[in-house]
Protein backbone atom coordinates (compact mmCIF):
# COMPACT_ATOMS: atom_id res chain seq x y z
CA UNK A 1 0.00 0.00 0.00
CA UNK A 2 2.82 2.38 0.88
CA UNK A 3 4.55 1.84 -2.48
CA UNK A 4 1.24 2.49 -4.29
CA UNK A 5 0.82 5.84 -2.49
CA UNK A 6 4.43 6.82 -3.19
CA UNK A 7 4.03 5.96 -6.89
CA UNK A 8 0.86 8.03 -7.09
CA UNK A 9 2.50 10.98 -5.37
CA UNK A 10 5.48 10.77 -7.73
CA UNK A 11 3.11 10.73 -10.71
CA UNK A 12 1.44 13.88 -9.41
CA UNK A 13 4.30 16.17 -10.47
CA UNK A 14 4.45 15.15 -14.16
CA UNK A 15 0.65 15.18 -14.39
CA UNK A 16 0.49 18.71 -12.96
CA UNK A 17 3.23 19.86 -15.32
CA UNK A 18 1.47 18.23 -18.27
CA UNK A 19 -1.90 19.80 -17.45
CA UNK A 20 -0.33 23.22 -16.90
CA UNK A 21 1.58 22.97 -20.19
CA UNK A 22 -1.55 21.90 -22.11
CA UNK A 23 -3.50 24.79 -20.58
CA UNK A 24 -0.69 27.17 -21.47
CA UNK A 25 -0.58 25.82 -25.05
CA UNK A 26 -4.33 26.10 -25.53
CA UNK A 27 -4.30 29.73 -24.40
CA UNK A 28 -1.48 30.41 -26.83
CA UNK A 29 -3.45 28.84 -29.70
CA UNK A 30 -6.80 30.58 -29.24
CA UNK A 31 -7.10 33.99 -30.86
CA UNK A 32 -6.94 37.03 -28.63
CA UNK A 33 -4.44 39.25 -26.91
CA UNK A 34 -4.09 39.85 -23.18
CA UNK A 35 -2.83 43.38 -23.83
CA UNK A 36 -5.95 44.30 -25.80
CA UNK A 37 -8.12 42.65 -23.14
CA UNK A 38 -6.44 44.73 -20.46
CA UNK A 39 -6.22 48.10 -22.23
CA UNK A 40 -9.23 47.86 -24.53
CA UNK A 41 -9.66 48.06 -28.28
CA UNK A 42 -9.18 51.82 -28.44
CA UNK A 43 -5.62 51.77 -27.10
CA UNK A 44 -2.64 52.95 -29.11
CA UNK A 45 -0.15 50.48 -30.66
CA UNK A 46 2.63 51.95 -28.50
CA UNK A 47 0.73 51.33 -25.25
CA UNK A 48 -0.12 47.79 -26.38
CA UNK A 49 3.53 47.11 -27.17
CA UNK A 50 4.62 48.52 -23.78
CA UNK A 51 2.13 46.31 -21.94
CA UNK A 52 3.15 43.23 -23.95
CA UNK A 53 6.76 43.93 -22.96
CA UNK A 54 5.77 44.49 -19.30
CA UNK A 55 3.78 41.22 -19.24
CA UNK A 56 6.55 39.36 -21.08
CA UNK A 57 4.30 38.47 -24.02
CA UNK A 58 7.00 39.51 -26.50
CA UNK A 59 9.34 36.72 -25.31
CA UNK A 60 9.40 33.13 -26.66
CA UNK A 61 6.76 30.77 -25.33
CA UNK A 62 9.23 28.49 -23.53
CA UNK A 63 10.63 31.43 -21.55
CA UNK A 64 7.12 32.55 -20.61
CA UNK A 65 6.15 29.05 -19.48
CA UNK A 66 9.42 28.52 -17.59
CA UNK A 67 9.06 31.85 -15.77
CA UNK A 68 5.48 31.02 -14.85
CA UNK A 69 6.40 27.54 -13.52
CA UNK A 70 9.30 29.02 -11.52
CA UNK A 71 6.96 31.66 -10.08
CA UNK A 72 4.40 29.01 -9.11
CA UNK A 73 7.10 26.98 -7.36
CA UNK A 74 7.93 30.13 -5.37
CA UNK A 75 4.24 30.83 -4.63
CA UNK A 76 3.82 33.66 -7.15
CA UNK A 77 0.92 32.96 -9.52
CA UNK A 78 1.29 36.26 -11.34
CA UNK A 79 -1.10 39.19 -11.70
CA UNK A 80 -4.68 39.11 -12.87
CA UNK A 81 -5.35 40.83 -16.17
CA UNK A 82 -9.04 41.34 -15.38
CA UNK A 83 -8.98 42.70 -11.83
CA UNK A 84 -6.84 45.79 -12.35
CA UNK A 85 -3.55 44.01 -11.82
CA UNK A 86 -4.17 42.44 -8.41
CA UNK A 87 -2.09 39.35 -7.63
CA UNK A 88 -3.81 36.06 -8.44
CA UNK A 89 -3.22 34.87 -4.86
CA UNK A 90 -5.26 37.85 -3.63
CA UNK A 91 -8.09 36.92 -5.98
CA UNK A 92 -7.92 33.28 -4.86
CA UNK A 93 -8.01 34.41 -1.23
CA UNK A 94 -11.12 36.51 -1.89
CA UNK A 95 -12.93 33.65 -3.55
CA UNK A 96 -11.80 30.79 -1.30
CA UNK A 97 -14.43 31.31 1.47
CA UNK A 98 -17.27 31.23 -1.05
CA UNK A 99 -15.84 28.12 -2.71
CA UNK A 100 -15.41 26.35 0.63
CA UNK A 101 -19.00 27.17 1.60
CA UNK A 102 -20.26 25.76 -1.69
CA UNK A 103 -18.12 22.66 -1.15
CA UNK A 104 -19.46 22.07 2.36
CA UNK A 105 -23.06 22.64 1.25
CA UNK A 106 -22.65 20.31 -1.74
CA UNK A 107 -21.24 17.56 0.49
CA UNK A 108 -23.99 18.13 3.06
CA UNK A 109 -26.80 17.87 0.52
CA UNK A 110 -25.14 14.93 -1.26
CA UNK A 111 -24.99 13.00 2.00
CA UNK A 112 -28.49 14.11 3.00
CA UNK A 113 -30.02 13.07 -0.32
CA UNK A 114 -27.78 10.11 -1.12
CA UNK A 115 -27.27 8.11 2.06
CA UNK A 116 -30.91 7.51 3.10
CA UNK A 117 -31.95 5.87 -0.20
CA UNK A 118 -28.79 3.74 -0.08
CA UNK A 119 -29.49 2.66 3.49
CA UNK A 120 -33.11 1.87 2.62
CA UNK A 121 -32.01 -0.21 -0.35
CA UNK A 122 -29.45 -2.07 1.77
CA UNK A 123 -31.85 -2.79 4.63
CA UNK A 124 -34.77 -3.93 2.45
CA UNK A 125 -33.29 -5.36 -0.78
CA UNK A 126 -35.80 -6.52 -3.39
CA UNK A 127 -38.80 -4.85 -1.73
CA UNK A 128 -41.01 -2.05 -2.98
CA UNK A 129 -39.09 0.37 -0.73
CA UNK A 130 -35.83 -0.63 -2.44
CA UNK A 131 -37.44 -0.20 -5.85
CA UNK A 132 -38.77 3.28 -4.99
CA UNK A 133 -35.40 4.36 -3.53
CA UNK A 134 -33.53 3.18 -6.64
CA UNK A 135 -36.00 4.83 -9.03
CA UNK A 136 -35.89 8.09 -7.05
CA UNK A 137 -32.08 8.05 -7.08
CA UNK A 138 -31.91 7.45 -10.83
CA UNK A 139 -34.48 10.19 -11.50
CA UNK A 140 -32.61 12.61 -9.23
CA UNK A 141 -29.33 11.87 -11.02
CA UNK A 142 -31.03 12.32 -14.40
CA UNK A 143 -31.97 15.95 -13.79
CA UNK A 144 -29.53 18.25 -15.63
CA UNK A 145 -27.61 20.46 -13.19
CA UNK A 146 -28.13 23.66 -15.17
CA UNK A 147 -31.89 23.12 -15.28
CA UNK A 148 -32.10 22.37 -11.56
CA UNK A 149 -30.02 25.48 -10.84
CA UNK A 150 -32.39 27.65 -12.87
CA UNK A 151 -35.35 26.13 -11.01
CA UNK A 152 -33.74 26.85 -7.63
CA UNK A 153 -33.01 30.46 -8.59
CA UNK A 154 -36.55 30.92 -9.96
CA UNK A 155 -38.08 29.35 -6.86
CA UNK A 156 -36.05 31.61 -4.56
CA UNK A 157 -37.06 34.69 -6.55
CA UNK A 158 -40.74 33.81 -6.89
CA UNK A 159 -41.36 32.69 -3.33
CA UNK A 160 -38.91 34.71 -1.25
CA UNK A 161 -37.81 37.58 -3.46
CA UNK A 162 -34.17 36.46 -3.30
CA UNK A 163 -31.84 37.21 -6.17
CA UNK A 164 -28.52 35.49 -6.76
CA UNK A 165 -25.41 37.50 -5.93
CA UNK A 166 -24.12 39.42 -8.92
CA UNK A 167 -20.52 38.30 -9.44
CA UNK A 168 -19.87 37.96 -5.71
CA UNK A 169 -20.62 41.61 -4.93
CA UNK A 170 -23.47 40.90 -2.53
CA UNK A 171 -22.01 37.80 -0.88
CA UNK A 172 -23.46 36.96 2.52
CA UNK A 173 -21.80 34.18 4.53
CA UNK A 174 -24.00 31.20 5.30
CA UNK A 175 -24.19 32.10 8.98
CA UNK A 176 -24.61 35.81 8.20
CA UNK A 177 -28.40 35.61 7.97
CA UNK A 178 -30.81 35.46 5.08
CA UNK A 179 -30.95 38.25 2.50
CA UNK A 180 -33.88 40.63 2.71
CA UNK A 181 -36.64 40.20 0.12
CA UNK A 182 -36.86 42.66 -2.74
CA UNK A 183 -39.25 45.55 -2.32
CA UNK A 184 -42.35 45.16 -4.40
CA UNK A 185 -42.01 41.40 -4.87
CA UNK A 186 -45.05 39.82 -3.21
CA UNK A 187 -44.66 36.83 -0.95
CA UNK A 188 -46.90 34.05 -2.25
CA UNK A 189 -49.24 32.65 0.25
Amino acid sequence: MRSYIIRRLLLLVPIMLGVSFLTFAVFRLIPGDAAILTLGFGSTPESLEDLRHELGLDRPWYEQYGDWVWGVVQGDFGKSITESGLPVTTELGRRLPITLELLVLAIFFSVLLGVPPGVLSAIRPGTALDFVARIASVLWLSIPNFWLGILVITFGLAWFGWTPPQFGQSYVPIFGGLPAPLDGVPFPG
